[in-house]
């Protein structure tokens, strides 16, 4: 029975992806833009990035030291995809509330198979 849980979980949470990837596709396509990765979903790191390019550091880095939360991070063109993706979770987690977690574990699943 959990094993079922599990599996209409991720169904859950990959449908969610599914249909923001085919949202941040059409935002694509009206203003393109290159991204990499962690920008439009997080994949290789926990969070997705909210290093915006109004930033001061972005702005005029020759005067503005990067901080150090923002160091590695690309550059958000996308516009507050976290808040959209902090929603999705929270609607995952509202559709599938037992067991506790499985869509921040089910989500957190890709991240640990690229660190591998």
């Amino acid at each position: 029975m959990p094993r079922r849980i599990l599996n209409n979980a991720i169904l859950g949470v990959l449908a969610v992806i599914t249909a923001t990837s085919d949202v941040m596709f059409s935002l694509a396509q009206e203003d393109p833009v290159e991204y990499g990765v962690d920008v439009s979903f997080p994949i290789q790191s926990y969070e997705v990035s909210t290093n915006y390019p109004w930033l001061p550091h972005n702005v005029d880095p020759e005067n503005n030291p990067t901080p150090p939360k923002y160091q590695g991070m690309p550059i958000q063109l996308l516009g507050n995809v976290k808040e959209r993706y902090d929603n999705m979770i929270k609607g995952c987690g509202k559709a599938y509330p037992r067991p506790k977690g499985i869509c921040e574990t089910s989500a957190n699943k890709p991240k640990e198979i690229v660190s591998k």
